[in-house]
């Protein structure tokens, strides 16, 4: 399967063929929608078909980052508000799974707006929030189960998530590193 995220342009709302020319849009009069379209080649290699979409949650989300996890079985999608941040679990096909999960899960909210998040192939996830004046770190399984919540020692700016390499017998755990605002880093071993 591959999946990318896409920005429909704006279409026109004029009716009339007038001679005056349409009326500039301002970025706040355009809502922005981004989707992401998941495909999968069929028919040996020879069609591209569109087997799932998303275009973000009901509270307002947006799709901003999204990873494969589990051999490119499963779509982690990220999206974001101006107050609120998620995680979906996209399954190309469906997967004979009854409900894909998702963080929050129905009836809670996010701690604040996402800064960033990303996930590890073997789908350890990890998502920054600027909590108004500080921060916090999510840490979800590969079914979006939350493992860990912490503080932050600021307001995240940034933040990367690195995995181990599978080569060898020694791989330690993966490394997540938050920026802030107000400067300086904070790296956590996982």
């Amino acid at each position: 399967p591959a999946a990318c995220l896409r920005r429909p342009q704006p279409v026109s709302t004029a009716t009339s063929a007038s001679a005056r020319p349409p009326r500039a849009h301002t970025q706040a009069s355009i809502p922005v929608r981004t989707q992401v379209v998941l495909y999968e080649v069929q028919n040996s290699r020879e069609t591209l078909v569109a087997v799932r979409d998303y275009t973000g949650s009901p509270e307002g989300d947006r799709p901003f980052s999204m990873s494969w996890v589990g051999e490119d079985r499963v779509l982690i999608v990220f999206s974001r508000s101006g107050t609120s941040g998620s995680v979906r679990a996209l399954v190309p096909s469906g997967g004979g799974i009854e409900r894909e999960p998702c963080w929050p899960i129905d009836g809670q909210s996010a701690p604040g707006p996402m800064v960033g998040a990303a996930c590890t192939p073997a789908g350890l996830v990890a998502a920054v929030f600027d909590t108004g004046g500080g921060g916090v770190a999510m840490l979800l399984g590969a079914q979006l189960e939350a493992l860990a919540s912490f503080a932050l020692a600021g307001v995240p700016r940034a933040m990367s998530l690195h995995a181990p390499t599978t080569h060898g017998a020694g791989a330690e755990g993966a490394t997540l590193i938050v920026s802030f605002e107000e400067g300086g880093v904070q790296v956590w071993r996982l």
